[in-house]
């Protein structure tokens, strides 16, 4: 036999030797070997080590049937805890199907998916790619040792088309408007994962307990944001907490925060949880909801729910900024910080905070960056409402020289409601408007100062049914800070109205609308409502732009 033969044959030889060994140490799948053991599942299939909160809730889900409820602060790592869970059920039961269920299409796709394809694709390596993936930092192409779950081609990118095995097993995701396809669901082995379970309606549950009847487990988690629905009553009502096992995680509790340090990248910190203090106050509900995991306790007059606060930031990356530019300024030059906040129809902008903010002059330059930064071209001039109280004063002078771009409107809280029967003050008025604004779907970024500050707002009875707002100065002592971002998108909201008496008293009477047609059409002006009869809009004492906002 030749030489170059020999090689060849040696070759075929050490390549069938090589292949027989990975065959007596890979796995098919699905395996029973792990039905008794999701954590042993993660840490040496996934590559993802549950900490020990997270292995509690792992362990609750092994026996048959079992329903687990999950309530928790942020950054616990709920999305890994769900991916791990799901894999897991899928690769360990025959005919197994997993339905990944959130409110928004956007969480599924965003943060669960993102895990479940995570750990799919880097799953099932053996040691020795494992060690090439922590030198390099990248996982390797699994080698013949190695037991993936499955070929990449069976994932797709959308959720809801999901994670489909060649023998009917099956991971996919929907969003909580998927009612009708949720009842039509069925199988021996299901599980269903509910993540952020407060957003998700009874409905839904329903539907999914019409598949009960053939078995299946189900994983609730998220934050207590209600006080309502199936999510709240597994933990209360006496009936449901006797078919959930339910535990509760605080963001206090992670390995990172417990120890000081980062052990678990992503999962909350000590600083974490001592920053959030700072912003909403460590005995507020938003840091009781939150980081703690409790149900939310709402203190009376309480003006803004927390799970209002949280639809309203979910909302902002979908929500469609159109109509007229309007910006709130909240005023300071020393101390306290100046905030601005432009808004265009149910969303607010951005927040932008001011430290320091010098003079009326430079401040007045700010709030012009921010309206020519957010103006369209062509578009009529913004509407800046601002606090006209004390140092508002000076602001108010400085505007003056860009009357040529912006509209401006000088308003004072401390000024007579529109609605004097129903509030103390103006301030307190534009306080509850903001609030109504909230809850009618407006939207805000996310800002943990603007949460806590909002969060805080209260409202009680000044006598004769009329609502008093909480302080500021009041705030102040609470918070550390005087809350400056809450006031700015107060201002921004509220709907300044031209030749309005709130800077100079009540108005002899509300011009008709025949009035407000004739002063319109002798300024060509369509649309803008007329004075009052008696005022002069150009009687130096009186702000021709007279608005609907207030300081607290």
């Amino acid at each position: 036999m030749g030489s170059a033969a020999a090689g060849t044959w040696l070759d075929d030889l050490e390549t069938r030797v090589v292949q027989r060994r990975a065959a007596r140490v890979r796995r098919t799948w699905p395996s029973p070997e792990y039905q008794r053991d999701p954590n042993r599942f993660c840490a040496e299939q996934l590559n993802f080590e549950p900490w020990d909160k997270q292995a509690d809730v792992l362990d609750a889900l092994v026996p048959a049937g079992a329903w687990v409820s999950v309530v928790s602060g942020h950054k616990i790592g709920k999305s890994s805890l769900a991916a791990g869970a799901a894999h897991w059920f899928a690769s360990s039961f025959d005919e197994a199907r997993v339905v990944l269920l959130a409110p928004k299409a956007e969480h599924i796709r965003v943060v669960i998916w993102r895990e479940v394809t995570k750990f799919y694709k880097r799953s099932g390596r053996c040691p020795d790619c494992r060690a090439i993936e922590l030198r390099e930092g990248k996982t390797p192409d699994p080698c013949p040792f190695c037991s993936p779950l499955g070929d990449p081609e069976w994932l797709s990118v959308e959720p809801h088309r999901g994670l489909r095995y060649p023998d009917g097993r099956e991971i996919f995701g929907y969003t909580a408007r998927d009612v009708d396809a949720i009842g039509g669901l069925s199988g021996p082995n299901m599980l269903f994962i509910y993540d952020e379970a407060s957003g998700i309606p009874d409905g839904v549950f329903n539907a999914m307990k019409g598949n009960a009847a053939g078995g299946v487990r189900v994983l609730m988690i998220g934050n207590p944001l209600r006080t309502t629905g199936e999510f709240y009553a597994s933990r209360h009502d006496p009936a449901k907490k006797k078919l959930y096992k339910t535990f509760q995680i605080s963001s206090e509790d992670t390995p990172n925060a417990r120890s000081g340090r980062v052990v678990i990248p992503g999962l909350a910190t000590r600083r974490w949880c001592d920053e959030r203090a700072e912003e909403w106050g460590k005995d507020s509900v938003l840091y009781a909801v939150r980081v703690r995991g409790e149900d939310p306790k709402y203190e009376e007059g309480q003006l803004v729910p927390v799970d209002v606060i949280e639809a309203a930031e979910q909302r902002w990356e979908s929500a469609r900024a159109e109509g007229r530019l309007q910006i709130g300024v909240d005023v300071a030059f020393t101390g306290d910080d100046a905030a601005i906040a432009p808004r265009r129809g149910q969303k607010i902008l951005e927040v932008i905070s001011i430290s320091n903010a010098g003079d009326e002059e430079q401040l007045a330059e700010h709030v012009m960056s921010a309206a020519r930064a957010h103006r369209l071209p062509h578009e009529r001039p913004p509407l800046v409402v601002y606090d006209s109280n004390g140092p508002g004063v000076r602001l108010g002078k400085a505007l003056q020289q860009y009357a040529g771009e912006i509209e401006i409107v000088g308003v004072n809280g401390t000024n007579t409601a529109r609605r004097p029967r129903e509030y103390f003050q103006l301030r307190d008025e534009v306080a509850c408007s903001f609030a109504a604004w909230l809850k009618a779907g407006g939207a805000i970024p996310t800002d943990g100062k603007l949460q806590g500050e909002i969060g805080h707002t209260k409202a009680f009875d000044a006598g004769g049914g009329r609502r008093r707002v909480i302080s500021n100065d009041a705030l102040k002592k609470i918070l550390g800070r005087s809350p400056d971002r809450r006031n700015a998108c107060e201002l921004a909201v509220w709907e300044a109205r031209t030749l309005t008496s709130e800077e100079a008293g009540p108005l002899v009477k509300e011009p008709t609308p025949a009035e407000v047609r004739s002063y319109a059409a002798l300024r060509g002006d369509a649309g803008r409502a007329a004075p009052a009869p008696g005022l002069s809009p150009y009687a130096g004492a009186i702000d021709p732009y007279g608005g609907r906002g207030g300081r607290r």
